[in-house]
């Protein structure tokens, strides 16, 4: 930010990479005018074992989280584009999705499993193409 305008900020990632637990994950981000019309430019790639987090990050005990979650994504444009119904301005090109999810644990109520959840984008829409859910 060169000061002043915080909507003059300006965050830009050209290449962020890591690997979680085996997991290799890249990303590219990049932000600005960040109050007025964001602008975004985003790439996300990559795959998480989510039953290896706790080799990484602490859990409470007894807690369980399982399942794979993948994403090949990218996003580019400004808000206005999208709030103004020009979705031919907003590029989004890609799938996030999650399979065989569960989230069980003392601070959750009831166990969470999400067998799939497939999220699909394109130019022309977002699509939940598949979508398999249950608690208890």
């Amino acid at each position: 930010n060169p000061g002043g305008d915080a909507d003059l900020t300006t965050i830009h990632i050209p290449r962020f990479s890591l690997e979680l637990g085996g997991s290799p994950v890249d990303m590219r981000f990049s932000l600005r005018n960040p109050l007025s019309d964001p602008a975004i430019d985003l790439r996300l790639a990559g795959q998480l074992d989510l039953g290896k987090v706790g080799d990484f990050y602490p859990l409470d005990q007894g807690m369980v989280l399982q399942g794979m979650v993948s994403s090949s994504l990218e996003a580019r444009g400004r808000l206005s584009a999208i709030e103004t119904d020009r979705y031919e301005d907003f590029h989004a090109d890609g799938q996030f999705l999650i399979n065989g999810f569960r989230l069980q644990g003392d601070a959750f109520p009831q166990d969470v499993d999400i067998h799939t959840a497939d999220f699909r984008f394109s130019p022309q829409a977002m699509q939940l193409a598949a979508f398999d859910m249950a608690f208890g």
